[in-house]
């Protein structure tokens, strides 16, 4: 797999593969089930009627099971075999893509009937569970970007988390102004997405010990840059504080 220059047509700088015998590398992709129509618009972007690319079934493996794929293929050249070869589009490589004009008929072969759900899976789909435990003064965040980068997990969710947090920093909806919190506080929940390509969308709530819990806290991390919701306890009324976080650029904190 190579970047397509921008010399080259179409000057998207889109990822592209070739099937050249002795060349090439095992890459790193995903798998999606897709139905008659979206695989006609997956053509049509492909540029499969005028000859741009050609697609073929190749095997591939998924989850330690091998299973039978449409892949596309794009002709090889002199130019692109002497582009470095990678094996993991990831998101410094994104960050050169640019798209193409909107396509009216992929839209239209691309939508959902009226009785059709937009977000939703065709059938359950296997999980592989991790568990990761954090020492005094480890960065929560840091530590699970960490931990899906060591072992190249490109699509995970956090199910669940125990435990507490020292000097927490949160940064609240519509500010770009992050706020200290100094003290104790215990995790009510974790939760949210990411990868080794380093996106991450993270949602917390933490409460202050003066709530009940039904355990004790277990241990103190040092700062965590996510979701939080900071409940104190005064004359029997709950005031509730709630901050939101969505890709938080660590350099901007």
């Amino acid at each position: 797999m190579v970047i397509r220059p921008e010399s080259m047509k179409p000057n998207t700088y889109g990822p592209v593969l070739m099937d050249v015998d002795g060349v090439g590398d095992q890459i790193t992709g995903e798998v999606w089930l897709c139905d008659d129509s979206t695989m006609e618009a997956m053509d049509i972007l492909e540029g499969v009627p005028s000859g741009l690319y050609y697609s073929r079934e190749t095997q591939v493996i998924a989850h330690d099971e091998e299973l039978c794929c449409t892949v596309y293929f794009y002709p090889p050249n002199e130019v692109l075999l002497r582009q470095p070869l990678i094996r993991e589009y990831g998101a410094q490589h994104h960050e050169l893509y640019k798209p193409g004009a909107f396509n009216r008929q992929i839209s239209a072969l691309c939508q959902f009937g009226p009785s059709e759900q937009l977000l939703h899976t065709q059938q359950a789909a296997p999980m592989m569970v991790h568990v990761l435990r954090l020492l005094p003064d480890d960065d929560l965040l840091e530590a699970l970007l960490e931990f899906v980068r060591e072992r190249q997990i490109h699509a995970a969710m956090v199910l669940t988390c125990v435990g507490s947090t020292g000097t927490t920093v949160l940064r609240p909806a519509g500010s770009s102004e992050p706020k200290l919190l100094e003290g104790k506080f215990e995790i009510v929940s974790l939760t949210g997405t990411l990868g080794a390509g380093g996106g991450h969308h993270l949602h917390m709530s933490v409460s202050d010990l003066s709530l009940i819990h039904i355990s004790e806290p277990t241990r103190l991390l040092s700062i965590s840059y996510a979701v939080f919701c900071l409940k104190k306890k005064k004359k029997k009324k709950i005031k509730s504080y709630t901050a939101y976080f969505l890709n938080t650029n660590l350099n901007q904190l």
